[in-house]
């Protein structure tokens, strides 16, 4: 690669998991769902800040990132489809992004290559690992959910 192509594959890779995250928590607003936090790489935090009882944060490391519930119950949520659809909504963030930059950059294959590997279920808490939990046992993996077991009244 040359260095004229170096930095736009640098900004590429960085703003793919922005996208992917946010692509989760438009979703999740838009359902009403208990989100504490938004994750967008791992740390070092180069940048943190609370927004209506949210926190933000956005790390060196662009690989990874997580979109926090709040959730009572162990994990079971009420209405698993509204979970499922936001869980699809992070990588469906990303092919839309490919399907807008593909006749223009060769770098949109980042986009598509992300949310590919996102589906897989692979791993404990990524996209298509929660979607098979909740799919098979209406359960979440627990790696994206703050647990509370509701006090008894």
């Amino acid at each position: 690669m040359t260095d004229d192509g170096l930095m736009p594959l640098i900004i590429a890779v960085y703003v793919s998991p922005i996208i992917h995250e946010f692509g989760h928590f438009a979703i999740a607003q838009f359902f009403h769902l208990p989100v504490i936090g938004v994750q967008c790489g791992r740390p070092f935090w180069y940048l943190s800040f609370a927004r209506g009882g949210i926190r933000f944060q956005f790390g060196l490391n662009p690989f990874g990132g997580q979109v926090r519930f709040f959730m009572w119950n162990g994990g079971k949520p009420r209405e698993p489809w509204k979970y499922i659809a936001v869980f699809f909504a992070g990588p469906l963030a990303e092919v839309a992004i490919f399907i807008i930059l593909w006749p223009h950059t060769q770098l949109c294959i980042i986009f598509f290559a992300s949310a590919i590997f996102n589906l897989v279920p692979d791993g404990k808490g990524n996209d298509g690992a929660e979607i098979k939990s909740l799919l098979t046992s209406g359960r979440m993996t627990m790696a994206n959910t703050e647990k509370r077991i509701r006090p008894k009244s």
